[in-house]
C-alpha cells in the first residue's frame, strides 16, 4: 500500500471545480472497468444543473441577495446529490452510506448531550463523565471515518485559516505533555479525571473534525448549529432547575446525596457563564440566518437565548461580573452589526435580537441591585463557589516557572495545576484555611495554562488570540464578498473573539475547550459552505485502493483493512469501557458508602456517646466487605488508576479498626467465661480474626503502595500512606514506624504547608523513640496552625519529657482558650487538658516533680480535633503562638522531582 498523498490538484480548489474533476476521473475509470453500469434516468435540467456544470457563469440576480442564497442552497443541494450518485456507482456505496448515517447520528447527539452528560461520581461528576462519553464517541467517529477512507480509496475534509489555531493548541498540549513531571495526569488528567488531559484535548480535535465530513451545504451547517445551541441551553435550563433547589438524582435513591443543588452542570458557575453567553450569541447569528419562511426557527432560537440568559442572570449573583461586562461588549457589537446593515434583515429578526439584548440588561441591572440581589440568594439554593485569588495564583505559578528552565519554558505538565499548587500554597488567605484544599485549576485559563504549559504554552496561547483577530480583519475587509455572508463570518469570529478574551477572566475546563474547538471548527465550515470559491479541501487519496484504468478493482484488500481497523477500534472501546466501568463500580460503592452512614445515623440517632450503637458489628461488617469488594472490581478493570487503590485503602483501614473492635469483643467475652487469666489467643474465633486482621493490614499497603507508584508527585497518595502507617503504628505494630516517617515525609514535601503531615511524622517519631525529631516535627504543625489541639498537647507531653514545665503550661493554657474559643468546653479533651494543666501547675510548685501521668492512649488523634469545622475568633487567643522550645536542625528539600524525603533523620 502506498503512502496517502495529498491530491494537489484539488488542494486550493472550490468544491465545485473538485467535484468535476472527481466525475472526470470517475467516468474515465469506469469507461475501462469490466463492471457495468445502468445508465441513469435523466431529468429535466434546473438552473442547480448549469451552475454546477459551469455553463451558467453569472446569474442576473446576483444583486438580489436572499434569491442568490437560495439559488446557493439549490446548488449545494445539487452537489450532495451528484455525490450520491457518484457514489451509488460504488459497489460499497450502500456500506458508505449507512457508515456515514451513524456518523452523523453519533455527531448530532454528542453535540446535545455534552453540556448535559453527567454521573454522580464525587471526584468527577462533570470533567470525567464528559470527558469519558466524548472520548467513546471519538473513537467511534474515528474508527468509522478510516473505515470509509479505505472502502472509498480517499480522505476529504474541509480546511481554513483557523486550523492554525487548533494546530497551535494542540501543539502546546503535546510539547507540554512530553515534557511533563507527571505523565500520567497530563495524559488522562488529573487523579485519571481525563478534563483537560492530552487524550480529552486530542479526542475533542479528532471530533470535530471527522464532523466537517457531515456537512454538505448550508442548510447541514445551520442545522448542525442549531443542535449544538439546543445542547448548551439544555445545560442552562437543567443548571437553572439546580440553582431553583431541585435535586437532579433525586431520582437514583440514596444518590440523591452525590449532587449538590445549587450547583451548575458544569465545573464552576463562571464556565456556565461564559457557556451561556455564547449560546446567547449563536441563537442571535441563527435568527439572523432565518427568514419570514423559517419564522419558527427563528423564535425557537429566541427561546434559547432567553434561557440560556435566565441562567446568566441567576448564577452570575455575586460572581463573574467581568464576565457580564465582556458579554454586553460583544453584544454591543452584534447589535452595531445589525443596525449598520438593516435592510439585509426583516423587522422580525431585528425584533428578536433586539429583545435578547433588552432582557439581557433588565435582568442584569435588576438583580444588581442590593436588595433584589439578597432575596434571590436567601430564596434560592445558591452556591459561590471558591476561587483562588488572582495574586495568589500569580505566586504560586510564578514559583513553579522559577523552578528550573525546563519547567519555566515548558510548564509543570498538562494538567499538573492541583500537584504544584500544593508544593506552593500559603497556608491560609487571612482566616481561610488552605490546609485541606485542593484546587486544581487557578483563577483564569491563561495563568492556569502558564504554570502548566509554560511560558512557551502562553505564548502560543496569544498567538491563537492573534489568528482569531486577524480572521475578523481579513472577514471585515476582503472584497467580492456579500453583505450577508460579512456580517454571518463576522458574527462567528466575534463568538470567538468573546470566547479567547474569557481565558483571561476564568478556567475554561473540559465544557469551554469543547466550546472552543467547536466553534474554531464551525468556523472553517460557515466559511466554505457560504464562500465555495474560496474554500480548501485536504485530499488524501489511497494509491493502491483507487480502481486503475484498465484493471479491475480488488474489494479483498480495502475490506480487509476496514475489517482491521474495526477491530482496533473495538479494542480501544473495550478499554475505555472498562474505565467507565470501573468508576460505576466505585460509584456504587460511595453509593453505599453514603447508605450506610444514613443507616447509622437512623440506629443512633438518640444513643448517647458512653452508650453502644445500635447498628452491630456483624452490619458494619456486611456492609464494609460489600465496598472493599466494589473497589476490588473497579481497580482490576483499571488498574492504573491511583485513586481507586488510595480509596480501597482507606476503606480498609476502617475494616481494619472493626476487626480490632471484634478481636476485643472476642477477647473479652473468653475472659468472662473461662475465668481471670485465661488467654483469648487460644479462641479459635480470636485465631481467625487475627489471621484476617493481618491478611487486611497486608492488602491495606499493597493498595497504599500501589497508589504512590502510581502517582508518585499526588499528595493525597502519600497521605493516605502515611495515614494508614500512623493508624497500624497506633495498634502497636511498631515495624511500620520507619515506613511510616518516609511515606509522611514524602508528603510534607508535595504540601508543606499541610501540618496533619507533620502531625502524623512528629507521632511516628514518637513511638520510635526520636524525641529530638518529634519535638523539631510538632513544632513545624503548631508554626503553620497554632490552634491545632492534638499538636498542642503532643507538644506538651514532648516538653513535659523534657521538664520545660514552663512551656507545657503556656501550651495547655492556649490549649484551653481556643476549646473555650469555640465553645468546646464540655468536650472530653477540654477536660483533660484542665486535669494535665493543674498536674503541671503542681509540678512547678513542688520544683519539677510531676505526679500522675498522661495516658498516651487518651491523646486525641486528627479526627478528635473539637475545632474541626469550627471558626475560630481569632481575638480572644494570644496574639502569637506559644514558642515550643523544640525546635531542631532540619534538612529540607525543594526539588520537586526527587524521591528523597523532605525531613532527614538526624544521626
Amino acid at each position: 500500500m502506498t503512502q496517502g498523498n495529498v491530491d494537489s490538484s484539488t488542494q486550493g480548489a472550490s468544491p465545485l471545480e473538485a467535484l468535476r474533476r472527481f466525475r472526470e476521473e470517475d467516468q474515465q475509470n469506469r469507461q475501462h472497468s469490466s463492471t457495468s453500469v445502468e445508465p441513469s434516468v435523466e431529468r429535466p435540467r434546473t438552473m442547480a444543473d448549469q451552475v454546477v456544470d459551469g455553463q451558467i457563469r453569472h446569474s442576473p440576480i446576483d444583486s438580489q441577495v436572499r434569491n442568490l442564497q437560495e439559488i446557493s442552497s439549490e446548488v449545494e443541494d445539487k452537489i450532495g446529490d451528484q455525490e450520491v450518485a457518484i457514489n451509488s456507482q460504488n459497489g460499497d456505496d450502500k456500506i458508505l452510506r449507512f457508515l456515514g448515517n451513524i456518523q452523523k447520528t453519533l455527531f448530532l447527539f454528542t453535540l446535545t448531550i455534552i453540556p448535559t452528560f453527567i454521573l454522580p461520581i464525587p471526584w468527577g461528576w462533570s470533567e470525567y463523565s464528559k470527558g469519558i462519553f466524548l472520548v467513546l464517541i471519538t473513537i467511534l467517529l474515528v474508527t468509522l471515518e478510516v473505515m470509509k477512507m479505505f472502502l472509498s480509496g480517499r480522505f476529504a475534509v474541509m480546511k481554513g485559516f483557523l486550523d492554525i489555531a487548533v494546530l497551535t493548541i494542540f501543539g502546546s498540549y503535546l510539547l507540554s505533555t512530553l515534557f511533563s513531571k507527571d505523565l500520567g495526569s497530563s495524559m488522562y488528567g488529573y487523579d485519571m479525571r481525563l478534563g483537560t488531559g492530552f487524550v480529552a484535548i486530542t479526542a475533542m480535535i479528532a471530533f470535530f473534525f471527522v464532523g466537517r465530513s457531515i456537512v454538505r451545504n448550508r442548510s447541514d451547517f445551520f442545522t448542525i448549529l442549531l443542535i449544538s445551541n439546543i445542547g448548551i441551553t439544555l445545560s442552562a435550563f437543567f443548571s437553572t432547575l439546580s440553582f431553583l433547589g431541585v435535586n437532579l438524582f433525586g431520582f437514583i435513591g440514596s444518590m440523591d446525596d452525590l449532587f449538590v443543588p445549587g450547583f451548575p452542570l458544569v465545573a464552576a458557575a463562571v464556565i456556565g457563564l461564559v457557556l451561556w453567553g455564547s449560546g446567547v450569541l449563536i441563537s442571535m447569528i441563527e435568527i439572523m440566518n432565518t427568514g419570514e419562511r423559517s419564522s419558527s426557527l427563528s423564535i425557537l432560537s429566541f427561546i434559547l437565548a432567553l434561557v440560556d440568559l435566565l441562567a446568566i442572570i441567576l448564577f452570575s449573583l455575586g460572581q463573574g461580573v467581568s464576565v457580564l461586562i465582556l458579554l454586553a461588549v460583544v453584544l454591543g457589537l452584534m447589535i452595531f452589526l445589525l443596525f449598520t446593515n438593516r435592510k439585509l434583515f426583516t423587522g422580525s429578526q431585528v425584533t428578536l435580537i433586539t429583545l435578547i439584548v433588552a432582557f439581557f440588561i433588565v435582568g442584569v441591572v435588576v438583580t444588581q441591585i442590593p436588595s433584589v440581589n439578597e432575596k434571590l440568594v436567601e430564596s434560592t439554593d445558591a452556591i459561590s463557589q471558591v476561587a483562588l485569588p488572582s495574586q495568589i495564583t500569580w505566586q504560586i505559578v510564578t514559583n513553579t516557572l522559577s523552578e528550573n528552565i525546563g519547567i519555566g519554558l515548558m510548564g509543570f505538565g498538562v494538567d499538573t495545576f492541583s500537584i504544584y499548587y500544593n508544593i506552593y500554597k500559603p497556608a491560609a488567605i487571612g482566616n481561610v484555611d488552605l490546609t485541606n484544599t485542593n484546587f486544581t485549576f487557578g483563577n483564569s485559563e491563561i495563568l492556569t495554562l502558564m504554570g502548566n504549559r509554560g511560558v512557551l504554552g502562553a505564548l502560543l496561547w496569544l498567538a491563537v488570540g492573534v489568528l482569531i483577530i486577524y480572521q475578523i480583519f481579513n472577514d471585515h475587509t476582503k472584497k467580492g464578498r456579500t453583505d450577508s455572508n460579512r456580517i454571518t463570518l463576522l458574527s462567528f469570529d466575534f463568538v470567538l473573539l468573546f470566547l479567547f478574551i474569557s481565558s483571561f477572566l476564568v478556567y475554561f475546563g473540559f465544557m469551554l475547550y469543547f466550546l472552543l474547538f467547536m466553534l474554531l471548527s464551525f468556523r472553517v465550515i460557515v466559511g466554505s459552505v457560504l464562500e465555495p470559491r474560496d474554500a480548501e479541501t485536504f485530499v488524501m487519496q489511497l494509491d493502491l485502493l483507487v480502481e486503475k484504468v484498465g484493471q479491475n478493482k480488488s474489494n479483498l484488500i480495502p475490506k480487509g483493512l476496514a475489517f482491521i481497523t474495526a477491530l482496533i477500534g473495538v479494542f480501544l472501546l473495550n478499554l475505555n469501557f472498562n474505565s467507565l466501568r470501573a468508576n460505576l463500580y466505585a460509584l456504587k460503592a460511595e453509593d453505599r458508602i453514603i447508605e450506610v452512614q444514613q443507616d447509622i445515623l437512623e440506629a443512633d440517632g438518640d444513643r448517647q456517646v458512653d452508650e453502644p450503637s445500635n447498628y452491630t458489628i456483624d452490619q458494619r461488617e456486611t456492609a464494609l466487605t460489600e465496598i472493599i469488594d466494589l473497589y476490588a472490581q473497579a481497580t482490576n478493570l483499571q488498574p492504573d488508576n491511583s485513586q481507586f487503590h488510595r480509596r480501597r485503602s482507606l476503606i480498609l483501614l476502617d475494616y481494619m479498626n472493626l476487626l480490632v473492635e471484634k478481636a476485643n469483643t472476642i477477647s473479652t467475652e473468653y475472659v468472662k467465661e473461662n475465668g481471670e487469666g485465661s488467654d483469648p489467643q487460644e479462641s479459635e474465633d480470636f485465631q481467625q480474626v487475627q489471621a484476617q486482621l493481618t491478611q487486611v493490614i497486608e492488602i491495606a499497603v499493597e493498595e497504599t503502595r500501589q497508589a504512590t507508584e502510581l502517582g508518585p508527585l499526588l499528595f493525597s497518595n502519600w497521605d493516605a500512606r502515611g495515614y494508614l502507617y500512623s493508624q497500624l503504628v497506633n495498634l502497636n505494630l511498631t515495624s511500620y514506624v520507619a515506613s511510616g516517617i518516609a511515606a509522611t515525609d514524602r508528603a510534607v514535601r508535595l504540601n508543606p504547608t499541610n501540618y496533619l503531615s507533620y502531625f502524623r511524622a512528629a507521632q511516628l517519631y514518637v513511638a520510635g523513640e526520636q524525641l529530638e525529631e518529634a519535638g523539631a516535627t510538632v513544632s513545624r504543625a503548631l508554626q503553620i496552625n497554632p490552634n491545632h489541639i492534638p499538636s498542642l498537647l503532643l507538644a506538651t507531653e514532648l516538653s513535659i519529657a523534657g521538664e520545660d514545665f514552663d512551656t507545657a503550661k503556656a501550651l495547655l493554657e492556649r490549649g484551653l482558650q481556643i476549646l473555650e474559643a469555640v465553645e468546646a468546653t464540655d468536650s472530653e479533651v477540654y477536660t483533660l487538658m484542665e486535669d494535665r494543666l493543674a498536674q503541671v501547675e503542681q509540678a512547678i510548685e513542688n520544683g519539677g516533680v510531676l505526679q500522675g501521668e498522661l495516658d498516651p492512649d487518651q491523646l486525641p488523634n486528627e479526627n478528635d480535633d473539637p475545632l474541626q469545622g469550627e471558626e475560630v475568633n481569632q481575638e480572644e487567643l494570644p496574639d502569637e503562638p506559644v514558642d515550643t522550645g523544640l525546635e531542631g536542625d532540619q534538612n529540607t528539600e525543594e526539588n520537586p522531582d526527587t524521591g528523597d524525603v523532605l525531613i532527614e533523620e538526624q544521626p
